[in-house]
């Protein structure tokens, strides 16, 4: 039987900040499944949590364990990008062509739901790629939270298109802002969806 966890695994400090965003949420949206997921239905009962996991079996075990959720509530599903080992990750590029789909599929569950999330968490594969999707997706002003942010530079070229506001341990916060240059964030969302880092 697998241990599941009740929370997000972050540090104190971006914990907190997860759990007062998530504790102000009507539709949180979020790029990889666990604890975030758990935490997001049964304790903070978000009216409407969208989420996606590269992981199959991970995504079918989040959705039985979380017994309180109605279909309204909590749709989770599968972004399959081929074969993955720890923590969802790509074993290889055998199957890049799939790879595209993560960055988009969160948006396309909530489009087909009419909902508009207001509360977004990268803390999945694709991070960049999925980052830089949610500003072209997202309301103006959406919050935003980046986790394992601070120590990944990579990660630090969103940047180019929204400031970040805060940080917390390893959590960034943003807000989204209007995107100028639909080129120039298109070109970065093109390199960056094949790097599931």
């Amino acid at each position: 039987m697998v241990q599941l966890p009740s929370l997000p695994h972050m540090e104190p400090e971006g914990l907190t900040v997860f759990k007062e965003c998530v504790g102000k949420s009507k539709c949180y949206l979020e790029y990889g499944s666990g604890g975030s997921t758990i935490y997001a239905v049964e304790t903070a009962k978000v009216p409407h949590v969208v989420s996606i996991d590269s992981d199959k079996r991970w995504s079918d075990t989040i959705r039985t364990s979380v017994q309180t959720a109605t279909p309204n509530q909590l749709m989770i599903e599968h972004c399959d990008i081929g074969p993955v080992g720890d923590w969802g990750s790509p074993i290889d590029r055998t199957h890049v062509t799939k790879f595209w789909q993560y960055m988009c599929k969160p948006w396309h569950m909530a489009d087909r739901a009419k909902l508009k999330p207001d509360l977004v968490l990268i803390d999945g594969r694709f991070r960049v790629a999925s980052f830089l999707y949610t500003l072209m997706a997202c309301e103006k002003g959406t919050k935003i939270l980046f986790d394992d942010y601070r120590d990944r530079e990579h990660y630090h070229i969103v940047e180019k298109f929204c400031n970040i506001i805060e940080g917390y341990g390893r959590l960034a916060v943003f807000r989204a802002e209007r995107v100028e240059d639909q080129r120039e964030i298109a070109e970065y969302i093109a390199r960056y969806s094949v790097l599931w880092g």
